[in-house]
């Protein structure tokens, strides 16, 4: 049996290889950490300053040439297109590049830039010929490093064969590019037998993103992306050797070179957000080549490490807030009166359908379920429940299947948005919980609350009953089945005969249930709420308000529990964006 892959770019990488490295980025970290109270500490009582506020210049001077290097290759293209829109797009793609794994943000550089940017393909083009600049570069301050630097013998042949596989990859993939025409024929040629129209597509693909190479082809663009590279490189040595000054570190500049090789092929593996702690140790066992002490090199590696990225994570992080909400809002306006005047719309995201309703409608169509006592399966979808369903085949089935599946994330509105043009509205169940109780008490609805650990149906159970005194909660259970056997819930739930059903067991739990025992509950609306009436039981604290007005609910609650959430938000995210990106290629 094959191994597990993760399709990254279409390049297969196994998952047990990838595991590998997160265990060995933990243990390099575990291993630090024995440094960090005493040494670093006392290092840092004498740091300079100065060296450091001039080295974070230097990081925002190497991400503006690196805007403007982007911006020549994509005007030799025939598009112009703003430096501040440039820059945003870049410095997010940084923040993504560090905390997301597969360098996401290289990718997503494509789909950042608004709705007069050019095709992805053609985008995606400029990205790939930015990589072969760096790529030559490398291979040029690697070459300088071998001859100038005296290296143990098996890191110069290292060093040498990196070299030689930089120049030549780097002088093919050249070659190649300038002959692009030839090479494009030549491929269609080979392609010949495809159906007609994925040959067409192809065609058209080619053309698109032999566009974005037309800066190969003229001298003046050549020199303006050598001098443009050459900056970027620059001033990444010049930040290494501010900050070996900052610590007191006086070092050979070849020092700086040989390190600015190391951590670019460190960073380049794939291991824990941020590179923590392989950036570290790659600075500690290039500085152990000068004699320099471990602490201090610690020291070093660690204050290299946030001045490289805390600026671009944290502009990028408020960047990135500001474009969501700015999207959220603009979608909102543009598609409400069209999407509300078709309620049973709804949108594919990863293979799933999530139906374009906003709460009012979503709670006067389960209001209409509820008057004609039919039976019929509601499911919401976030971004860890459609993470879910790209790896669970049943689950993904059970969604399908589902009567009514409705936004309860930003990630899903956005995706949405990205993917079929179409505005979702986030239907999050502790902002609609208690409108739909009080339309139950009015109505006389029965509800019946199978839901979160012990206790905690009951504590939700008497918070709504004080608030809606009406209101007719006919049973409760725990979700794990420990106050009362399932048998005897299935009974009781045929004795009351509920309107609604709420089932908190957590995803996909929940709805695996749901679909399993909903037949046997002819008149009942099942409907899951994962941890809701932990909420409602307050159990659990609320974002504040402008968290959830910014699309960070989830930030707060990775904060509130970092040990049960950080799977879901921290590896998570990044995969669910990375999922995003590839069906958005799909569909160019």
């Amino acid at each position: 049996m094959k191994p597990k892959t993760y399709t990254l770019f279409r390049l297969p990488l196994p998952a047990t290889s990838r595991i590998a490295w997160w265990l060995a980025s933990a243990a390099l970290v575990l291993l630090a950490s024995r440094h960090l109270p005493d040494h670093l500490w006392n290092s840092y009582a004498h740091v300079d300053l100065g060296y450091v506020g001039v080295a974070l210049l230097s990081v925002g001077g190497n991400t503006l040439a690196k805007a403007l290097r982007w911006r020549r290759l994509l005007a030799a293209a025939g598009h112009t297109i703003a430096l501040t829109q440039l820059l945003q797009a870049v410095i997010i793609g940084q923040m993504l590049n560090w905390i997301a794994p597969a360098r996401v943000g290289d990718v997503g550089r494509a789909y950042l830039l608004g709705d007069d940017a050019p095709a992805p393909m053609l985008t995606l083009a400029t990205v790939g010929v930015e990589k072969l600049l760096d790529v030559i570069a490398y291979a040029f301050v690697a070459l300088v490093v071998v001859i100038w630097v005296p290296l143990p013998g098996w890191l110069g042949t290292s060093l040498r064969s990196l070299i030689g596989a930089g120049m030549v990859v780097g002088g093919g993939i050249l070659l190649v590019l300038r002959a692009r025409i030839q090479v494009g024929w030549t491929l269609l040629r080979l392609a010949h037998f495809m159906p007609i129209d994925r040959w067409e597509r192809l065609v058209t693909r080619l053309q698109t993103g032999f566009q974005g190479f037309a800066a190969l082809a003229h001298h003046n663009d050549q020199n303006v992306l050598i001098g443009w590279s050459a900056v970027i490189w620059l001033t990444a040595i010049l930040n290494n050797v501010l900050v070996m000054l900052a610590v007191g570190l006086h070092l050979p500049w070849p020092a700086a070179l040989l390190l600015l090789v190391g951590l670019q092929a460190g960073i380049a593996l794939p291991g824990l957000p941020g590179t923590v702690g392989v950036f570290e140790y790659a600075c500690v066992a290039i500085l152990a080549l000068w004699s320099v002490q471990q602490s201090v090199a610690l020291s070093y590696a660690v204050l290299l490490h946030g001045v490289v990225m805390l600026p671009p994570v944290v502009v990028g992080a408020v960047l990135w807030g500001r474009m969501l909400q700015n999207n959220v809002r603009n979608g909102v306006e543009q598609d409400a009166r069209a999407r509300l005047s078709s309620p049973s719309s709804a949108v594919e995201l990863l293979g799933v359908r999530v139906d374009c309703l906003d709460t009012a409608s979503m709670l006067e169509r389960v209001g209409t379920w509820c008057e004609q006592r039919r039976s019929r399966t509601i499911a919401y979808a976030n971004a860890h429940c459609l993470n879910l369903a790209a790896t669970h085949p049943d689950y993904r089935a059970i969604l399908k299947r589902t009567d009514l599946v409705y936004s309860d994330g930003i990630g899903v509105v956005l995706a949405a948005r990205l993917l079929g043009g179409v505005t979702l509205h986030k239907a999050t169940g502790a902002d609609w919980i208690d409108q739909f109780c009080g339309l139950a008490a009015t109505k006389g609805w029965r509800i019946f609350i199978l839901a979160g650990r012990p206790g905690i149906a009951e504590r939700a159970c008497a918070v709504l009953q004080e608030r809606y005194p009406s209101l007719q909660l006919v049973g409760t259970c725990d979700g794990f089945f420990h106050s009362k056997s399932e048998t005897a819930v299935i009974d009781e739930l045929g004795k009351t005969q509920p309107h609604v059903l709420f089932v908190g067991m957590g995803t996909p739990h929940q709805e695996q249930w749901i679909d399993h025992h909903h037949g046997a509950l002819p008149h009942t609306v099942c409907w899951p709420v994962g941890a809701l009436f932990d909420y409602v039981a307050e159990v659990e604290p609320r974002a504040p308000r402008w968290m959830r007005a910014t699309g960070l609910e989830w930030a707060w609650r990775l904060l509130v529990d970092p040990r049960g959430k950080w799977r879901r938000y921290v590896l998570g995210n990044p995969l669910f964006v990375y999922r995003v990106l590839c069906q958005k290629w799909r569909q160019h």
